[in-house]
């Protein structure tokens, strides 16, 4: 099974997309046909890969604080994501559990 058929014309929720990771990814499964939508604070870095390979241009930007659940159910309503991929961080660089988050 190829990968484009896995992703193609599916709703993809990406947490942390302005990362490096999150937004290699979101650049990724952009080009895999997916309909990404990404969820994070901001741009955790200057230069950051997700300004300089312009990921703004090809994903759902949101920016919003994953702590805010309230928020990030109303986010994930609204998205009906058919993947989620988890890549946030707090500010002292440590994993966030989105099950923290509730």
């Amino acid at each position: 099974m190829k990968l484009n058929n896995i992703f193609n014309n599916k709703n993809v929720l990406v947490t942390g997309h302005t990362g490096f990771k999150g937004s290699w990814l979101s650049l990724w499964l952009t080009d895999l046909g997916a309909k990404v939508f990404g969820i994070s604070i901001d741009v955790p870095s200057n230069p950051s890969h997700f300004n300089v390979s312009k990921v703004f241009d090809c994903v759902d930007d949101r920016r919003l604080d994953i702590r805010n659940a309230e928020l990030v159910n109303k986010n994930i309503q609204e998205i009906q994501p058919d993947f989620v991929y988890l890549f946030m961080r707090s500010k002292n660089n440590r994993s966030i559990n989105i099950y923290e988050c509730t």
